[in-house]
């Protein structure tokens, strides 16, 4: 662990995605919504709106290997993995689960991206789900599998 507060293998990144005072300062778009997933592939350091993101454009780019680093917005705990050709490597903390929304043609930001994130466990997945009845929650790796599916659209 980096004094930054990040994984070893993550220390390529800019100070754009390190720890001050235990929040994450991360890109920002133009109006001034948050990117809250950075993926590191190709040498460049991309952004993705949700968690499913970080998994399909590797797969839709072609990519070989995609660092991933996300924070869990119910612990706050730092979420690392490595996306392949053929799934998720190296998932720290190894029980971190992916949530996942139904998507009904309104603002795919507000209706998707912004319910589809990593969370540290299972129990975090819960308290980030609520009441909301139209999610659901699967273990991270398991993710991969839906982005594989996806990616066959493209």
């Amino acid at each position: 662990m980096l004094s930054s507060g990040l994984p070893e293998r993550v220390s390529c990144w800019s100070t754009t995605t390190r720890a001050t005072s235990s929040r994450w300062r991360w890109d920002r778009t133009p109006t001034g919504r948050l990117r809250p997933h950075a993926v590191h592939m190709s040498g460049r350091r991309v952004y993705a709106w949700c968690a499913e993101d970080t998994m399909l454009f590797p797969i839709v780019m072609g990519q070989q290997r995609a660092e991933v680093i996300a924070v869990c917005p119910v612990t706050r705990r730092i979420i690392t993995l490595t996306v392949t050709p053929t799934g998720v490597e190296d998932l720290d903390p190894p029980t971190a689960q992916m949530t996942l929304a139904p998507i009904h043609g309104r603002d795919i930001r507000e209706e998707f991206c912004d319910r589809v994130v990593f969370t540290a466990d299972a129990a975090a997945a819960e308290a980030f789900i609520g009441d909301d009845q139209e999610l659901v929650y699967m273990p991270a790796h398991e993710g991969f599998g839906v982005a594989r599916s996806l990616s066959e659209m493209f």
